[in-house]
């Protein structure tokens, strides 16, 4: 392949003419990837991100979580230091409800961070790197991949003509040393 070009990224400062060109791009079928510096409301559904499945399973262990708080405060009420308060039950359960709560909320938390990170591979990898740090640092980025060489200079275009400020087109080569330091872009357009 050598210096053929593999992605072309552009940056744009607009919120609204980010997502319109995300939904310009998929009308089109160039296959999108978008960078943002901050969650954007709809760029899921624009990009047929489905709805993540982790909900449920952090679901299950909050429950499980709620039931162990419960049995923690019975076994400690009423087996292993019973106290008489104020001539109430050993164990009334009404009095531990937020600890229980709190319990399952805790592992539902715990939960959701460990399964988040693994599904979303956001554990740190020493080989992964963007072509560019800007991409999620302030500005918008869609990078729409190249199949042909010669594609490289229409989707500049086609990014330029939607709104971006700045296209970048990244060439396959410097994927391959980006354990060592960011890329230099091959071209770069202000428009």
């Amino acid at each position: 392949m050598g210096d053929q070009p593999i992605s072309v990224a552009g940056y744009f400062h607009s919120h609204a003419g980010f997502l319109a060109a995300a939904r310009a791009a998929v009308a089109d079928k160039h296959q999108p990837q978008a960078f943002t510096p901050y969650p954007v409301h709809g760029l899921d559904a624009i990009l047929g991100i489905k709805r993540s499945l982790i909900g449920r399973p952090v679901l299950g262990i909050i429950l499980i979580g709620f039931c162990i708080g419960l049995h923690m405060t019975w076994y400690t009420m009423s087996q292993s230091w019973p106290l008489n308060v104020g001539g109430k039950p050993y164990f009334a359960w009404q009095t531990f409800m937020v600890v229980s709560l709190e319990t399952g909320l805790l592992f539902g938390a715990l939960a959701n961070f460990v399964l988040a990170a693994h599904f979303c591979r956001l554990f740190p990898a020493p080989f992964t790197r963007l072509p560019n740090p800007r991409m999620s640092d302030d500005t918008f980025t869609l990078v729409l991949p190249v199949r042909l060489a010669a594609d490289s200079e229409l989707l500049s275009a086609w990014l330029s003509g939607h709104g971006a400020a700045e296209v970048e087109v990244f060439p396959a080569a410097a994927a391959a040393s980006a354990p060592e330091h960011a890329p230099e872009p091959v071209e770069a357009a202000h428009g």
